[in-house]
């Protein structure tokens, strides 16, 4: 008979679920062929991302000497999905996932090599228009991946997969930036545009060899689709939303707790300005600017693995709000301090 005395309480049975999702990382890329095809598109492809974004802001500054065409660049690649996210649920939800990323894909590594183009003044209109065809294929291409996943895997896995998504995004922007601006200052501008445009062709290539039976395709699927898709019924369900947040302000809150960093999305522009103007490396804004970057994903690579230390074992609801208060705070303090670092290394030390 089992000994009562020592019997796990109440919290004990959560306590070893993040070590155990921790094992499995490494165990859902192993053996699961098709999510390992579709991480290794996320990869390759946000890594290119960052190599262009960062060229992208270099030019914009060299070409102008101004951070106002920089945020005009970070407002193209931001506002369209907000614009994009009711079309990219129709076209996820009606086609094939697998083929809407493909197509999604070979569009922009078409797309950036327009970037190829630009060399002055006057053509700095087509980086725009070209940032906002690259971000409209973007933002159906991540509705389309996120939907794919439970095709591909258990339901058990799903949240070790999206966790993977998460940290393989952080570390992209650490790694993408830092080697992008190391490429872009060593090369040239224009090879970081080639190696973007030829990371999405490595994408659709990963993405053509995924094998899935995508159930929304059924025919039942699809007339049910059809239906929460149509326009009265997309209406009817965000009234349906804000009914419900109304009722549950304490839901409402942690929903909208990250609106306010649309209020400081200009710390994106300060970045840039801190490298380009302040924290010069080698007589290369391009490098110091990659580096303040790389070091905000360097913390955001970190700092889940921090904040799961401290919630392990404690009550989740009550300690998560804790900790997203505190790490607000911390936020809020960062970039006091970072407005007074002295040199580059104190400013990237800030940052993570």
């Amino acid at each position: 008979m089992k000994d009562s005395s020592s019997s796990p309480q109440p919290d004990s049975p959560a306590e070893p679920r993040p070590e155990s999702l921790r094992r499995r990382y490494l165990g859902l890329l192993k053996n699961n062929a098709n999510f390992r095809r579709l991480w290794l598109a996320q990869f390759v492809s946000e890594i290119g991302d960052w190599f262009y974004s960062l060229a992208v802001y270099d030019l914009l500054f060299q070409l102008t000497g101004s951070g106002t065409y920089v945020s005009g660049a970070i407002i193209v690649q931001m506002l369209p999905w907000f614009f994009m996210i009711p079309l990219a649920g129709i076209v996820t939800d009606r086609f094939s996932r697998r083929r809407v990323m493909i197509v999604a894909d070979l569009f922009r590594a078409v797309i950036v090599l327009g970037l190829l183009t630009v060399n002055t003044r006057e053509e700095i209109w087509l980086i725009y228009v070209l940032l906002l065809l690259e971000v409209c294929f973007a933002a159906v291409f991540e509705p389309a991946r996120n939907g794919l996943l439970p095709d591909l895997l258990k339901k058990k896995d799903l949240l070790p997969a999206n966790a993977i998504a998460s940290a393989t995004w952080s570390l992209n922007l650490a790694l993408g930036a830092a080697t992008g601006g190391l490429v872009a200052a060593a090369f040239g501008r224009n090879v970081t545009f080639l190696l973007n445009s030829a990371s999405f062709f490595a994408s659709a290539a990963l993405l053509s060899r995924i094998v899935a039976r995508e159930t929304h395709l059924a025919p039942a699927a699809v007339t049910e689709q059809q239906v929460s898709n149509s326009p009265q019924r997309w209406t009817d369900s965000m009234r349906e939303v804000f009914h419900y947040l109304r009722q549950h302000k304490p839901v409402a809150v942690t929903l909208l707790a990250k609106t306010g960093l649309g209020a400081i999305g200009g710390s994106l522009l300060l970045l840039v300005l801190f490298g380009q103007l302040e924290f010069k490396t080698v007589g290369s804004g391009l490098l110091g600017m990659s580096l303040l970057y790389a070091s905000r994903g360097a913390g955001a690579l970190i700092g889940p693995f921090i904040g799961e230390s401290w919630v392990r074992g404690r009550p989740a609801t009550i300690t998560m709000r804790k900790v997203i208060s505190l790490g607000f705070f911390l936020l809020a303090v960062g970039y006091l301090l970072l407005s007074q670092a002295p040199n580059l290394p104190v400013a990237a030390a800030i940052l993570i």
